[in-house]
């Protein structure tokens, strides 16, 4: 079973994927404030990230989305804006 984890309730995005107990892929980008956590900063990070992000784990893992069985992410707690990236 290959499965994708996606996180990003505050300023890092990280994205890994796994068949049963062998990593295939784990990526991140992380935001670097210059004085604390912006919430729409770091959700506007997340945003301009997560497609390349994807795309290099998915390119990591070297498997396409049609593969992925089970897909988790992160709920909470966390920044609300980027919750909701």
């Amino acid at each position: 079973m290959i499965s994708i984890g996606i996180e990003g309730t505050a300023h890092t995005l990280g994205i890994g994927i796994v068949d049963e107990s062998k990593i295939l892929s784990d990526k991140r980008a992380v935001y670097k404030p210059k004085e604390g956590i912006h919430p729409r900063e770091a959700s506007r990070f997340i945003s301009e990230n997560i497609k390349k992000t994807l795309d290099d784990a998915f390119n990591e893992a070297d498997i396409g989305f049609d593969e992925i069985d089970l897909i988790s992410f992160s709920q909470g707690p966390g920044l609300g804006p980027c919750l909701r990236t």
